[in-house]
């Protein structure tokens, strides 16, 4: 499970963010829209693998219709954080 705290810390701990960055990333509308994400897996693929594979279960366009949930995949690079590739099954994909 991941949840704010271990996205937060993440994202300072590789200066991503700043702690000013931070405090107005917390006022700022994704921040507010977090509500629309229900679940997140982390998969580091192997442990050599240079990749690993973030899922996100969440709402298309801030729906509020629990039906209505969408499967989002990012690739990330383990050294930099950096996405290297991405799919979603909303209709734009």
């Amino acid at each position: 499970m991941v949840d704010d705290n271990d996205v937060k810390k993440y994202l300072l701990k590789n200066s991503v963010l700043s702690e000013a960055s931070m405090r107005t990333y917390k006022i700022s509308r994704p921040y507010q829209l977090k509500a629309c994400v229900h679940s997140l897996m982390f998969n580091s693929v192997t442990p050599e693998s240079p990749f690993c594979v973030i899922r996100g279960r969440c709402n298309p366009s801030q729906s509020t219709n629990e039906d209505d949930v969408k499967l989002v995949h990012v690739i990330l690079d383990n050294i930099t954080g950096e996405p290297c590739g991405g799919y979603c099954t909303c209709t734009v994909g």
